[in-house]
């Protein structure tokens, strides 16, 4: 009976801030998981912990059982959630993406070779002798 108590209890917060999160324009999803969160031990447990131990005792088959019907929760919701994914959309979106990073990488590679191109260009001319430079060098140690 306890476990019948305790999934109705789970079910029933679950739809019933499912549908006030959809009124308020909202993913029922989003209300489904706060109650989760509002009946489990974060907040009925801390603030009501003899309401919590009625509802979901932590002896017997009970806590078996939720985590059971819990993993398959979230593997159903895991499955209509990648159900729901539309993969023409997020192809499109990777092809985009592919096709702007390439563009990046080639711009990104011309301005390398240009900027490299200058500072060669600057260091060649700064660092080569000037004409007649080592003949004047020559002169004056020699007189």
């Amino acid at each position: 009976m306890t476990m019948f108590i305790a999934l109705a209890v789970l079910l029933g917060a679950a739809k019933l801030a499912g549908e006030i999160m959809q009124k308020l324009d909202q993913p029922s999803v989003l209300g489904e998981i706060m109650a989760g969160i509002l009946l489990g031990p974060t907040v009925l447990g801390h603030f009501k912990p003899a309401w919590y131990a009625f509802i979901f005792p932590a002896t017997g088959n009970l806590p078996i059982v939720l985590e059971t019907v819990t993993t398959l929760g979230v593997v159903f919701f895991l499955l209509t959630a990648g159900l729901e994914i539309d993969l023409a959309t997020h192809v499109a979106s990777y092809l985009a993406e592919a096709e702007a990073d390439e563009m990046g990488r080639e711009q990104a590679q011309e301005v390398d070779g240009l900027l490299r191109h200058a500072a060669q260009m600057f260091v060649a001319d700064t660092l080569r002798p000037k004409r007649g430079t080592f003949d004047k060098i020559g002169r004056s140690n020699a007189g």
